[in-house]
């Protein structure tokens, strides 16, 4: 009897805490809901920017020549392995179409003789231009600057995908200003392709061709990229009717909705605020200074509902902190490449004009 109630007991308190196990459960379940339907909504808008390109040549350099310094050998040659070598010298002229289509310099021209020695592909980095060579190559071409295909190749890397291939394009090309003794940038870029099934020679080597063609140019002259912009677009009534004003491409109209909420008594519509107007200046300002201040307003406001430590940050940090902490670098890096932009494009400038 006594082995009996002593069972009956534990089964009981097993069952009970089973139940309060399951009330609890079902409880924050609730409580995530709830949290998730009142929590705003981010949306992302997409604009268009224009991106300085990784080197930063003096705005003297108006004119450039593209050279063919890859070893002479005979296109789409097995060199070794899996390695198959791009012809350089379709990979010149594209390259110079590029260059010449992004409009940055008053001319790109070619120089159709190969300036290596034919013979077997040595080490690219071994290999460059002499200073007298580079003063005779752009006297010759009436040039101010060369930018010298090196080296092009495609690496299989097919082995782990039996059933489609993989590889790599690689490409290698040194800029070089009269005057100086070593080459101004060495640029090594590669980009991976994956393939159905290898095409014909033909299609496939002009494949090759244009991805190696395309990559080393955001390296040599800026280029516009998609940005992406985040912006709260739900919580209020403001929030979604400037959510409505940019699907319409109405900016103003955006603005003024989130001008509402800078006054507003409670703190979270004000950081929702202070965030979007930062994200609206920063978009349509030449500066991002007034983006900043609008943005570490919204980032204070965020930070005073929270824990902190003895340095005052966040012990806890909240969604909200964190997503606009981590768009303040991203500004930061913006306004970076905003300041390397404006220096690239002084050759547009009246001053600098013949």
């Amino acid at each position: 009897m006594f082995i009996f109630v002593a069972v009956y007991i534990i089964r009981y308190k097993e069952k009970r805490m089973k139940r309060k196990k399951r009330f609890l459960q079902l409880w924050l379940m609730m409580c995530l809901g709830c949290m998730v339907s009142c929590a705003p909504t981010i949306h992302w808008v997409s604009m268009d920017r224009l991106s300085p390109a990784k080197n930063t040549f003096s705005e003297r350099v108006r004119r450039v020549g593209v050279v063919n310094n890859q070893p002479n050998a005979e296109q789409g040659q097995r060199v070794s392995g899996e390695i198959i070598l791009a012809n350089a010298r379709q990979i010149v002229d594209t390259l110079a179409v590029n260059l010449a289509d992004a409009a940055y310099f008053d001319e790109v021209v070619v120089f159709d003789s190969v300036l290596a020695s034919p013979g077997p592909l040595s080490r690219y980095d071994d290999r460059q231009l002499s200073p007298q060579r580079v003063a005779e190559l752009t006297q010759r071409m009436g040039v101010d600057m060369l930018v010298s295909v090196e080296l092009a190749f495609y690496m299989s890397e097919s082995e782990p995908y039996p059933y489609s291939e993989l590889g790599s394009v690689l490409t290698v090309v040194k800029i070089y200003l009269p005057g100086r003794e070593t080459p101004v940038d060495t640029i090594t870029c590669r980009q991976q392709i994956a393939w159905e099934a290898i095409p014909a020679d033909t299609e496939f080597m002009e494949s090759i061709v244009d991805v190696a063609a395309r990559l080393p140019v955001p390296f040599i002259v800026p280029q516009w990229m998609a940005v992406e912009f985040p912006y709260y677009s739900n919580g209020t009534a403001e929030l979604r009717d400037g959510h409505v004003c940019i699907a319409e491409n109405d900016w103003a109209g955006a603005r003024e909705q989130w001008m509402s909420l800078l006054g507003h008594e409670e703190r979270r519509h004000r950081m929702y605020g202070n965030f979007n107007m930062a994200v609206w200046h920063e978009v349509h300002d030449d500066t991002i200074e007034t983006a900043r201040n609008y943005a570490l307003k919204a980032r204070e406001l965020a930070l005073e509902g929270l824990d902190k430590d003895e340095k005052g940050r966040p012990v806890i940090p909240s969604y909200d902190y964190l997503f606009i902490n981590e768009y303040l670098d991203e500004m930061q890096r913006r306004g970076r490449n905003l300041t390397r932009i404006k220096q690239q494009m002084l050759r547009f400038l009246d001053d600098f004009s013949e």
